[in-house]
């Protein structure tokens, strides 16, 4: 104990918070127990009791929270269902302090609460993370916010909202550096007395993507009501993009090849196929990305799971031979990517990690592993499947470590042979 007493007392502070996100406000009483040190580190460090999620207290727990973190920065966590009346209650309480809101995390039916003369308080936020949204009350005007918006809004997140509605609370310039799109829908429209499922037009969510170009970080999951636009996009830039992450995104070549990604560093595409009335590629992309000013030399992990046609393997291939310092590569796609790595050394010569998820010729894998045994330190594949026990054990001699995902070792993913 007179160890841990050795560090400063805002070190511990930190450790503190840590532990009331993971386990809420009850992680402070025995705290205070511990010793008198911790207790008036407790006590006088208010931006602890600024930590509040609702899912896990009571009203008389929240107010004796905010009287005691009196003006400190506040982590306000409002989850999509609460109790009718008892919900509202809380609900109102926390919006008497959104001036002071660092974090929210919260329905979007609690941002609509808030009135619009007092929307221009948020001025501390620096992380926003909506869900369920209500087209209804969706924003008439083209910004949500009042004659300014949160200006220290870093980190954004939207989880079932209509396009519309995210497009109302993200305004020009933005400050936002981290953005996630989650269930987005383009909202309903009446059609023969019924509601029906409005599609997004592509220019919309370009139109949104428009809007954050100073992101290091976008994440589009589950995007399937997007509608392919008839004419050409405009091209759009993004300096500073590293991360890129597309999951289950329907016609997700079609605005890819007018994202011009210099930065790229890591690139996620999974389960985002073609729709195969559109008679696009993603060969469209990787021609593009492979244009002057358009290629990403600084790409550096490629994650590509279940998009891919037959027909766009071989473009890949030629993408991939531009790409020098790719380290890491993850695919379920043809055999013939495993191929081309083995045949050809000089095809992202990097290549220290390499997981595949599909059928290979294991004389390709033995090969490759011999080709790049200065380099290569990881390989996960269903071995047991494809190879014989000797042929297993000579690969462990060549790789650092051997991982196999076949059904016969259990499903576990980690199990090293």
């Amino acid at each position: 104990m007179s160890l841990i007493n050795e560090l400063p007392s805002e070190l511990l502070a930190r450790a503190f918070e840590i532990g009331i996100f993971k386990w809420g406000i009850q992680f402070l009483p025995p705290l205070r127990l511990t010793c008198q040190s911790w207790n008036e580190i407790v006590l006088f460090t208010p931006r602890l009791f600024g930590i509040i999620d609702v899912t896990r207290v009571s009203r008389s727990t929240i107010q004796r929270q905010l009287a005691r973190a009196k003006a400190a920065p506040l982590y306000v966590t409002i989850p999509r269902y609460l109790n009718r009346y008892h919900g509202a209650e809380l609900e109102t309480i926390l919006l008497t302090t959104a001036e002071n809101w660092v974090y929210a995390a919260v329905p979007m039916r609690v941002m609509y609460k808030i009135h619009p003369r007092r929307r221009d308080d948020l001025t501390r936020l620096d992380a926003l993370h909506v869900a369920a949204g209500d087209p209804k009350l969706a924003a008439a005007s083209e910004s949500f916010w009042g004659a300014t918006a949160p200006p220290k809004l870093r980190f954004f997140s939207a989880d079932g909202l209509c396009s519309r509605e995210v497009h109302s609370l993200i305004v020009v310039p933005s400050s936002i550096i981290d953005f996630e799109l989650k269930n987005l829908h383009g909202g309903r429209r009446l059609e023969h007395d019924y509601y029906c499922q409005r599609d997004i037009p592509m220019k919309e969510l370009l139109g949104i993507l428009a809007r954050i170009p100073n992101a290091a970080r976008i994440c589009l999951d589950t995007i399937q009501s997007l509608q392919p636009a008839a004419e050409p996009l405009l091209a759009l830039t993004f300096s500073h993009l590293t991360e890129l992450d597309l999951t289950r995104v329907r016609w997700a070549p079609h605005f890819l090849a007018s994202m011009n990604l210099p930065a790229l560093q890591n690139l996620v595409i999974v389960d985002c196929e073609m729709a195969p009335r559109w008679g696009g590629s993603w060969q469209v992309v990787f021609m593009q990305w492979s244009q002057p000013g358009w290629l990403p030399v600084n790409l550096q992990s490629i994650d590509i799971r279940g998009s891919l046609e037959e027909s766009d393997v071989d473009a890949f291939i030629r993408w991939l031979a531009r790409l020098p310092n790719v380290v890491r590569l993850m695919h379920d796609e043809d055999a013939r990517i495993t191929a081309a790595l083995a045949y050809d050394a000089s095809l992202c010569p990097g290549v220290v990690h390499l997981a595949i998820e599909r059928a290979y010729e294991f004389a390709d894998l033995m090969l490759l592993a011999k080709h790049r045994r200065a380099r290569l330190k990881f390989i996960s594949a269903a071995l047991c499947f494809e190879g014989s026990e000797d042929e297993i054990a000579e690969l462990k001699n060549l790789v650092e470590e051997v991982h196999c995902v076949c059904f016969s070792c259990g499903f576990d993913v980690g199990l090293t042979v």
